[in-house]
């Protein structure tokens, strides 16, 4: 039997076709609806690809923030990439 695994997750893609203030309410609701299922699911996990996001977070949401950490702590919510942004490696040149 082949095992399959489902790495739930979210993009924070900056200014592109909303502004800072929309994604990040969209990313905070987005997060808020990860840790309600963690708090119904004791197996379930969720990553996070940019240090941006979560430094938006510290900032401008610090109860977000405090649960984040504590889910962090757990080893239930993952930071992946570690960048402080993803860059986008399919750009063909410099300037799109």
């Amino acid at each position: 039997m082949q095992v399959i695994y489902l790495v739930p997750h979210t993009h924070y893609d900056v200014a592109w076709a909303f502004s800072r203030q929309d994604y990040l309410a969209i990313n905070e609701k987005i997060l808020e609806q990860a840790l309600e299922i963690m708090d119904a699911s004791a197996e379930f996990k969720f990553c996070i690809e940019q240090t941006f996001l979560l430094e938006a977070i510290e900032k401008e949401n610090p109860r977000l923030w405090s649960r984040l950490k504590e889910r962090i702590k757990e080893g239930r919510l993952k930071i992946i990439d570690g960048q402080y942004l993803m860059p986008d490696t399919m750009l063909p040149a410099g300037e799109v």
